[in-house]
């Protein structure tokens, strides 16, 4: 950050943390956004639909094929467009269920969104 005032520095602070707040909150909707019978199944299915969802992003966010993938299209179309991909940090309560039961450990309750990722390392799923 370059050499503010103190004061100037907590409102830049505040500026960026409300930014990433709203970006995280418009991609998180656009993750939880389901097909219209999606809010009839019951919660096991619909956490299934989630973590499915989240892999994919993750998969293709952080896979090297994927990866190489995506610089080879930035490479050969840089001067049109850049290749985005997704936000797989913003489904991270689903890949930790995921990595939690692929390590064969157990959570207590499958359906709740795990609040607190400070323990778990992500590694590959």
């Amino acid at each position: 950050m370059p050499k503010y005032s103190s004061k100037k520095q907590g409102e830049l602070k505040e500026r960026l943390k409300h930014a990433y707040n709203m970006l995280r909150k418009e991609f998180r909707n656009i993750f939880e956004h389901m097909e219209p019978d999606f809010d009839l199944l019951p919660d096991d299915e619909k956490n299934d639909l989630y973590e499915r969802k989240a892999y994919a992003w993750y998969r293709i966010t952080y896979h090297p094929d994927w990866v190489s993938r995506s610089l080879e299209l930035q490479m050969a179309d840089a001067v049109t467009s850049t290749v985005m991909l997704s936000f797989a940090w913003i489904a991270a309560d689903y890949i930790a269920r995921i990595k939690i039961r692929n390590r064969g450990m157990q959570y207590s309750d499958s359906t709740k969104p795990i609040n607190s990722l400070g323990r778990i390392v992500f590694v590959s799923l």
